[in-house]
């Protein structure tokens, strides 16, 4: 049953050792090389010296990137050009794709690499800082006509939305405790608070209200969905709507991140691709015919 159920809720599985997410792809590195497993095969190489650290694919391009080399290859993987856009001092920390052009975060900064032209300028005059200087992470996400830009470490960022329309920025340097985002045209679902006092936020973009959706005291690991959310705690793995009922999941599969819009779970020596949305509704199936099972025992 543990196995057919996360076989069910699944679109796909990958079954090589060391898999990440990046949110928009699964991946293994090795020094300038980038083995993407999904939702194509690629393997892609910087040039020699710089380390792959990040990577995003779309219907037309492949950009792969480190702390100083930017890479372009078609989807396919045929390689179009290459280009030293980052430094040592102000490395690349985030890349996204959008239409023609590389989006790419340094030095607190937004720049955009048009793959047609072979030019880079600055793609607005805002700066992005994270709460703290010295060491930290960038992630760019994209949501209908909405980017945002999430910058920090260890449990302080600063999320920024831009909107691309006019170029305006809509939310500037919200504090969150979390990488864990979800965004879309209407809402955003992020996490607040510290260690044993953790809270998912709903903030809605048009009224530009917060409201809490749910409150933890044992936070291990989350996943942000469209159709709802997982999270891991010392008691287990549970899921839920946006405001719903919880329900503990009772199989041994662990959080292992998001793709896209969907959750990542691994299970034995695989890794599996979940639909939220066919998740929720298996378990609430699950638990009509075999209610047992959700109770919370010691095993």
């Amino acid at each position: 049953m543990e196995r057919e159920f996360i076989k069910n809720v699944s679109v796909d599985s990958v079954e090589i050792p060391g898999v990440q997410t990046n949110g928009n792809v699964l991946y293994t590195l090795k020094g300038n090389r980038i083995n993407i497993l999904y939702p194509s095969r690629l393997t892609l190489s910087l040039l020699e010296g710089d380390e792959v650290k990040m990577a995003y694919l779309t219907g037309e391009y492949c950009a792969i990137a480190g702390n100083t080399q930017l890479s372009i290859f078609d989807a396919g993987g045929g390689h179009i050009i290459d280009n030293a856009i980052g430094d040592n001092v102000h490395p690349i920390r985030a890349i996204i794709i959008l239409g023609d052009n590389v989006v790419y975060y340094r030095d607190k900064k937004l720049y955009t690499y048009n793959m047609v032209l072979k030019t880079s300028q600055q793609f607005i005059k805002d700066t992005f800082p994270p709460p703290y200087d010295k060491y930290f992470t960038v992630t760019l996400y994209k949501a209908g006509k909405l980017l945002g830009v999430n910058a920090g470490m260890a449990g302080s960022y600063n999320f920024s939305i831009i909107d691309l329309a006019n170029e305006a920025v809509l939310v500037d340097n919200m504090s969150l405790s979390s990488s864990r985002i979800q965004m879309n045209g209407m809402y955003m679902y992020y996490i607040t608070g510290k260690t044993g006092s953790w809270e998912l936020v709903e903030y809605s973009l048009g009224q530009k209200k917060k409201k809490t959706i749910d409150s933890f005291n044992d936070l291990m690991d989350i996943g942000l969905a469209p159709e709802g959310y997982m999270y891991a705690c010392k008691d287990g793995l549970y899921a839920s709507e946006y405001g719903g009922k919880k329900t503990v999941i009772p199989f041994r599969y662990e959080l292992a991140g998001t793709y896209r819009d969907m959750i990542l779970l691994k299970y034995r020596d695989a890794w599996y691709v979940a639909s939220m949305r066919k998740l929720l509704s298996s378990l609430n199936k699950v638990k009509e015919r075999a209610p047992g099972l959700f109770k919370i025992t010691d095993n």
